[in-house]
């Protein structure tokens, strides 16, 4: 069964949220489309962030897809990004961007709609699932 991606998807509104959701990341690995306002999320990748949902085992328990505005957040993302990625987010102008966390720390950021990057940083850093006893 087909699961809707943006059912599921968080969009990070404030310094609040991109906290929590840094958090979050001791627990999950988070992956953050960060955009202008004026661009929004890209829908281009929609259909790779749906097929984590739907491969990966208890998927809402280990990933989580958010949305994060440049003008809103990125006092907050700037400084989180690697410093080797020379990414300025004054200067992105809509080129998507994408951040992946895990354990409150970027572990790679891509420029691009570069699925196939994407999915296998979601690979390398999702969490193992837990096991029932």
């Amino acid at each position: 069964m087909a699961k809707d991606i943006t059912k599921y998807m968080m969009k990070l509104e404030d310094e609040t949220a991109w906290d929590n959701i840094l958090e979050l990341s001791a627990s999950k690995v988070i992956v953050v489309d960060i955009h202008q306002d004026w661009c929004g999320p890209v829908e281009a990748i929609m259909p790779s962030m749906t097929r984590v949902m739907i491969e990966y085992d208890n998927a809402e328990d280990r990933f989580q897809y958010c949305s994060a505005s440049i003008a809103k957040l990125k006092e907050k993302i700037q400084p989180t990004l690697p410093s080797d990625a020379k990414i300025d987010l004054e200067k992105n102008g809509c080129l998507p961007l994408f951040a992946v966390y895990r354990h409150k720390m970027c572990v790679a950021a891509i420029s691009g709609v570069d699925a196939p990057t994407l999915l296998q940083q979601i690979q390398m850093n999702i969490p193992d699932k837990e096991k029932k006893d």
